[in-house]
């Protein structure tokens, strides 16, 4: 056995153990969001979730079960709001002052010595080629180490901290080659040593931790995910249509992942511009299907003019200078086009932790699982048009045809 690897998952054990056994209103959780690139605008960012404001809905569920939170921001918009009031990763436009005065913690050049020297030397000695003596210059004011973000009761809420500085973070966010700067360790030691936290809580997919150099399984002392973060519970909300990354959190940081739904999804449908143009491209089926020349040429100059107007023909491969006899040509590519356009699924704003879509979201959402086939199980559109007396490919290749007909 490896001794090192033992007392890890020794040490995670246990740590779940007390946590499991400390009383509720003691237990003192961290609560980080990602920040990337480091920008004001991105507080919060994370695939598929509005990470704010489920945030804010965890953290009024915990008050409500025991845990201390003291006076903590209501909305996912109040918890943005309190973050940029403190020190966030962006901290180009703050003066030394500003940033000392609003962080949730300092740590000292000594203490992040001593943290530095209890790690492997091969990987503080690379973390210091790479980032300069410590403590770097990232998230510092004469050698004091910056903590983003606010502590409420028992409660830290705060930015993950950058991988780089503002103009590397996104090159480097998957490096397998550069280490994390000394203000990353100094964070996550900061948590643990001086917070005390006996969970952190990575909210939303995802951040970089998982993603720090050293093995992709099986880690080491020396794998910086490993060294960085300790053994502690961790816990991920997850997208549930990423299970690929999610895994490589739980292989590389022992997270619990929690599986959170897609956002609902939609038919885009058309609107605006879009919408005039199709209510055309039928009227002019119409009197196709009616051998109405004169109507045919009037309505094909309306759609001609619309459709140079907001760049349409680019989309179907037309030139924008075409004669209306040449765009003639193309009207049934053009109405193929705009039954495909709205016919896409997309997203209807973001997932919210706890909630559960309601009304037209629980129709489109649920219109949206059945509308393809599942194994031997048509899709409900293929069942509706089988039931009328329709090929649903047919119909999906030339929908117009179909228009002409009604």
């Amino acid at each position: 056995p490896i001794e090192d690897r033992v007392k890890a998952i020794a040490d995670l054990a246990v740590n779940w153990a007390k946590l499991k056994n400390t009383p509720v209103n003691k237990r003192r959780i961290a609560v980080l969001l990602h920040q990337n690139p480091p920008r004001a605008d991105m507080i919060g960012g994370a695939f598929a979730l509005d990470a704010p404001e489920s945030t804010a809905r965890l953290l009024r569920t915990m008050r409500r079960r025991g845990y201390v939170t003291g006076n903590m921001p209501s909305t996912g918009k109040g918890l943005t709001k309190r973050l940029l009031d403190g020190v966030s990763n962006d901290s180009e436009w703050l003066s030394s002052e500003d940033m000392l005065e609003r962080a949730a913690d300092k740590v000292s050049l000594s203490q992040y010595r001593k943290w530095l020297s209890e790690i492997d030397p091969s990987c503080s000695e690379k973390m210091t080629s790479d980032w300069g003596r410590a403590p770097g210059e990232i998230n510092t004011v004469d050698d004091v180490t910056i903590i983003p973000g606010f502590i409420e009761g028992n409660i830290f809420v705060g930015l993950q901290p950058n991988r780089g500085l503002m103009d590397d973070c996104v090159d480097i966010y998957h490096s397998q080659d550069v280490p994390p700067p000394h203000s990353y360790l100094a964070f996550y030691r900061w948590l643990t040593d001086v917070f005390g936290a006996q969970a952190v809580i990575h909210m939303g997919c995802h951040g970089t931790l998982e993603w720090l150099p050293g093995k992709g399984t099986g880690l080491s002392s020396t794998c910086y995910p490993d060294l960085v973060f300790g053994h502690i519970p961790h816990i991920y909300p997850y997208a549930m249509s990423n299970p690929g990354e999610g895994m490589h959190a739980k292989r590389r940081n022992g997270a619990v992942i929690i599986d959170h739904l897609i956002p609902p999804l939609m038919r885009a449908g058309n609107y605006d511009e879009l919408l005039d143009v199709e209510s055309k491209l039928q009227e002019y089926l119409r009197a196709r299907a009616a051998d109405m020349k004169e109507k045919m040429t009037r309505t094909a100059d309306d759609i001609l003019r619309e459709c140079q107007k907001i760049s349409l023909l680019d989309d179907i491969g037309v030139a924008k200078n075409c004669t209306l006899s040449e765009f003639e040509e193309h009207i049934d590519t053009l109405y193929d086009y705009i039954c495909e356009v709205k016919d896409n699924l997309i997203k209807n704003g973001l997932h919210i932790l706890g909630n559960v879509p309601s009304d037209e979201r629980m129709d489109q959402m649920v219109y949206s699982l059945v509308r393809t086939r599942n194994g031997s199980v048509p899709s409900l559109r293929e069942s509706v048009a089988g039931i009328r007396g329709y090929d649903l490919d047919s119909l999906a290749e030339t929908p117009y045809a179909n228009d002409e007909r009604s």
